[in-house]
């Protein structure tokens, strides 16, 4: 087996955990949503007495809020796993030289990266604080500008997706390339080493 195979293996692994990392932040960013629209509308009797004795925009705000402070811990955390991840693939692609438009598109991957975890992230977090118990009408410039960060944070994680999907376009590619060049007695000789690892 040689040694790209074993590059394409270790950024496949890389691409996995972090494909991973960013479907889970944005699907547990709807669903705690969701969850916390439920719970204000039918919590159960245990807070029920407590929630009557707030307004009933602090009732309906309230198990949003802990939605939002779960989702900006996640935003927060994840972000620097996911920076790890590309930072780590990046330098795999780098260091072996396995495809220049692969490395290239890892480069744009983590400067994207850091612009979403450094830049936007914080100002999400703080935004969102400021807001969180804040009635709709009030303060409608913040909102705006809370609104466009989130916008172009969701914007960026498309681009990052995109990245992402580029670089795993071109390893499939290069995969069957390398795969079509070999000779029968190659294919013949990884597949019996892959039947022995399996075997013992």
């Amino acid at each position: 087996m040689n040694n790209s195979m074993h590059v394409r293996r270790a950024i496949t692994f890389l691409l996995g955990c972090w494909f991973t990392t960013v479907t889970v932040v944005a699907i547990n960013a709807g669903v705690s949503f969701n969850i916390a629209e439920v719970a204000s509308k039918t919590p159960p009797s245990e807070l029920a007495r407590p929630l009557s004795m707030m307004s009933e925009f602090e009732a309906r705000q309230f198990p949003r809020y802990i939605a939002s402070e779960i989702n900006r811990s996640m935003f927060e955390r994840f972000g620097l796993i996911e920076l790890a991840l590309v930072i780590a693939i990046a330098l795999t692609l780098f260091m072996h030289g396995y495809s220049r438009a692969a490395t290239i598109l890892s480069g744009v991957l983590f400067i994207m990266a850091c612009a979403s975890n450094f830049l936007l992230t914080p100002q999400l977090v703080a935004q969102g604080r400021m807001l969180d118990f804040r009635a709709a009408e009030m303060f409608q410039q913040e909102r705006a500008r809370f609104a466009n960060i989130h916008a172009l944070y969701g914007v960026l994680t498309l681009l990052r997706l995109a990245c992402g999907g580029g670089i795993t376009w071109i390893m499939l590619k290069r995969s069957r390339s390398a795969y079509r060049r070999r000779s029968p007695d190659e294919i013949y000789a990884v597949d019996n080493a892959n039947n022995g690892e399996v075997d013992g």
